[in-house]
């Protein structure tokens, strides 16, 4: 009503957030594409319109992927979302330890765990490079590092869970099985 494409956007990218957590994946997947579409407006800055972009497609492919339907379009959207928070420089960083983990997650449910694997160690690397910087600070902050911190280690421990009963190996399979637990 405000004709503010930011803020619509905005607003677009909170309700795709909530529809995804009440498990209303379609509609999520609606508000995510309106909010792409609105990055292409004129009006909106450059920098917003791409970390916008980065994020829908990063929401895209995350609930392609629990779908288990359009797997290589979540790849690329997750893909594209990767490249696009590699461009924005320092201040994409936390968003693209974001996309990390997220890819992470998606590689663990289209079932290539050592795929998985190799992003979420680039997710931890990054995490922990910018805690140990202090560019996370104030509590609210400190909080959603953390979040992400224990999301990792979770699609971690599912990784080598996957890992563990692909393997016809007994060691191997108890190591990775130890490898989950920790």
């Amino acid at each position: 009503q405000l004709g503010d494409d930011l803020l619509l956007g905005r607003a677009l990218l909170s309700s795709a957030w909530a529809a995804r957590l009440q498990g209303q994946l379609d509609l999520a997947i609606g508000y995510y594409q309106q909010a792409f579409g609105l990055t292409i407006r004129p009006g909106i800055p450059h920098d917003e319109a791409q970390a916008r972009r980065a994020t829908a497609l990063n929401g895209m492919a995350y609930i392609y992927a629990i779908q288990g339907k359009k797997s290589r379009t979540a790849v690329d959207s997750l893909k594209q979302a990767i490249d696009i928070r590699q461009g924005l420089g320092e201040s994409g960083r936390f968003a693209l330890g974001q996309s990390y983990t997220t890819a992470g997650e998606i590689h663990i449910n289209l079932e290539q765990p050592q795929e998985a694997l190799k992003y979420l160690a680039l997710a931890d690397d990054l995490f922990a490079e910018l805690g140990s910087r202090g560019a996370q600070s104030g509590s609210r902050a400190s909080k959603q590092h953390n979040q992400w911190i224990a999301k990792i280690a979770s699609a971690r421990g599912r990784a080598y869970r996957d890992l563990s009963e692909e393997t016809a190996d007994g060691a191997e399979r108890r190591a990775y099985l130890q490898r989950a637990e920790t």
